[in-house]
């Protein structure tokens, strides 16, 4: 209300800044549009920054461009790419096999193993619905909404 009053007695639009928030139908939420920050409060350590973020920037000069990707490409080395090198000392592919151990003897070979000791039974009565049940009752919750609203 007040940012709609400044705009009204001819003062800078502060509502076009700061981040939008949505509702669960796509609508903006109103006064929901972050921190605003009038005179002197623009000068603090941090909110300074947030303007110069605001700003539009000018096309980066291509020289500038090319000495931040060569910096950035100093750091890059095979396991940026993905080629570990872990299996090579082989302290990673113990621990794999381990873990793989673990896992057969909690669950056996056959699929009969006997199941964690933390492991709770679903009570009895109880159906776990499947995708199809999951999804038809999204779908029915979004209509009765829809039909809320227009009624």
């Amino acid at each position: 209300m007040w940012e709609v009053q400044l705009r009204n007695l001819g003062g800078p639009n502060y509502m076009r800044f700061g981040p939008r928030m949505y509702d669960e139908d796509g609508r903006e939420v109103p006064g929901a549009r972050g921190y605003k920050y009038f005179g002197r409060a623009k000068e603090l350590p941090g909110v300074k920054e947030l303007f110069e973020e605001l700003k539009p920037k000018g096309k980066p000069d291509p020289k500038e461009e090319g000495k931040r990707r060569a910096e950035m490409r100093k750091n890059v080395d095979a396991d940026y790419y993905g080629y570990n090198r872990d299996e090579e000392d082989g302290v990673l592919l113990e621990y794999e096999r381990r873990k793989e151990q673990e896992a057969m003897e909690n669950v056996g070979l056959s699929g009969q193993g006997e199941p964690p000791r933390d492991w709770v039974e679903i009570p009895s009565g109880w159906k776990v619905p499947d995708l199809s049940e999951v999804n038809e009752f999204l779908v029915e919750r979004r209509k009765s909404r829809l039909l809320a609203k227009l009624g």
